[in-house]
């Protein structure tokens, strides 16, 4: 889990969004938001902000908005990318990660919803790395594509404090087992909180692989990232 501390940038973002919510089937969001566009009803459920929200919005990531990947290892790139990272976490199974490459990244978005700062971390992120075996990647925020705020990922692959990486977390959460995925005490990974970067929303992820770590162990493989505090919750 993430040692939090509290860096505080003063940055905030706005944001424009609605959004609809099927953490496993990315067909049903698609029938109320497609690109950003604005989905207003009559059971439309105000947000913060004056944000509108057609119902609840998409918890895990539903498309790839870029990606460049590295050199090296390249687990599922072909065969399972972009698919293997929609969706919850799926603990254990090697099917559902993608290797990023040495310094590859992502870009991924929630189709109708965002990242809010809310009471403690704020989404989390899922590797698949062993006890004691860190896969390290930077993650930062961003609200428009354009500007990006990073959370710090400067410690050594053996560690032992790890500060804001991803990539050091065990994931525990399957759907096939019933640990919440959106429940950072219980479903493993690593879980980043908005607050300590000065961020109050954002509806995208980077995430990118630490160029200056090689070999199998310096390597990312990307399984799922999910909202703990959406903005359409």
């Amino acid at each position: 889990m993430i040692t939090k501390r509290f860096l505080r940038i003063g940055l905030a973002f706005g944001l424009a969004i609605a959004g609809c919510y099927e953490s496993s089937a990315i067909e049903a969001c698609f029938d109320c938001a497609r690109d950003g566009e604005v989905v207003e009803d009559a059971s439309s459920d105000a947000s913060t902000d004056g944000e509108v929200c057609a119902g609840p919005g998409a918890r895990f990531v539903t498309r790839v908005v870029d990606h460049a990947f590295g050199p090296g290892q390249d687990h599922n790139q072909e065969d399972g990318f972009p698919e293997a990272l929609f969706g919850p976490p799926r603990a254990g199974d090697v099917r559902s990660v993608v290797s990023l490459g040495n310094g590859g990244w992502v870009i991924v978005e929630f189709e109708g919803n965002a990242i809010v700062d809310g009471p403690g971390p704020d989404f989390i992120v899922f590797e698949n790395p062993l006890p004691g075996f860190a896969e390290l990647a930077t993650v930062a925020v961003s609200d428009d594509l354009e500007a990006w705020v990073s959370f710090p990922c400067v410690a050594p692959q053996e560690g032992p404090d790890y500060g804001f990486c991803a990539g050091v977390g065990e994931v525990r959460s399957h759907p096939d087992n019933g640990v919440d995925p959106l429940d950072p005490a219980v479903a493993g990974g690593d879980a980043f909180d908005l607050a300590d970067i000065g961020v109050e929303r954002a509806r995208y992820v980077r995430i990118e692989d630490r160029a200056d770590l090689d070999g199998p162990a310096g390597v990312f493989d990307l399984d799922a990232v999910g909202i703990v505090n959406a903005l359409c919750p």
